[in-house]
């Protein structure tokens, strides 16, 4: 266990058993991020412990996960768009094994869709690259100095203005506000209820995504002596 790792320990609180597992988890997703979610925690919390740490990062994942199911969607409907407007099988065929990038490129080409959904479908873009590189979705590090990420709440609102089958768009909002909830499933892998700060919930009102606190604070990035 290397100095860093020891001194993180320090300022958290664990059972003992769960030391072993918490040094792994740490190995295996990097403490920078258990770092970054603990410097959120301590302003609103005096007593941090590791299972409020977890929580954030379970959270996260979730979050990533449903962008990554529905994006998917998103895509696949846009490819069948290209596909149905095609003339032959031979150009079919290459649209199946375009990029994301390229599809967006046809879509301009083709004339598909108006310039409001090509908007959008640069956002979900954008979307779809930090979700597919792991980048972490709801705190975000901007120089020196860590806040929760505002263009979340129009990622969420841009992805339900194009999943135009109303039952899906319905499941999504579903999904999105169930993240922190213990499902009667085991819809995730460590189906629990998360302990989440109020700071971090999503609400949905007025057919918006908007976070459940109106203020969002503006954090200090963790620093290591």
């Amino acid at each position: 266990m290397n100095n860093n790792v020891e001194s993180f320990l320090k300022k958290i609180s664990f059972n003992e058993e769960d030391k072993k597992e918490i040094l792994l988890r740490i190995e295996l997703k990097g403490l920078y991020f258990y770092e970054l979610i603990f410097e959120f925690l301590k302003t609103f919390k005096n007593k941090i412990d590791f299972s409020d740490i977890n929580s954030v990062f379970i959270y996260e994942k979730r979050i990533r996960y449903i962008l990554f199911k529905y994006i998917c969607m998103i895509e696949e409907e846009y490819r069948a768009k290209i596909i149905n407007s095609s003339i032959n099988k031979n150009e079919c065929e290459k649209v199946i094994n375009f990029t994301f990038a390229e599809l967006i490129k046809e879509l301009k080409v083709k004339n598909i869709i108006n310039q409001n959904e090509m908007k959008k479908i640069k956002i979900v873009k954008k979307i779809r690259n930090k979700v597919f590189h792991h980048n972490f979705i709801i705190l975000s590090k901007k120089k020196d100095s860590i806040s929760i990420n505002k263009e979340v709440i129009n990622y969420l609102n841009t992805i339900k203005s194009l999943l135009i089958n109303k039952e899906i768009h319905d499941q999504f909002i579903k999904d999105i506000l169930d993240t922190y909830k213990k499902g009667k499933s085991p819809k995730y892998k460590n189906n629990i209820k998360l302990k989440i700060a109020k700071e971090l919930k999503i609400n949905y009102q007025n057919n918006q995504f908007m976070w459940a606190e109106k203020i969002i604070p503006k954090l200090n990035h963790p620093t290591r002596k």
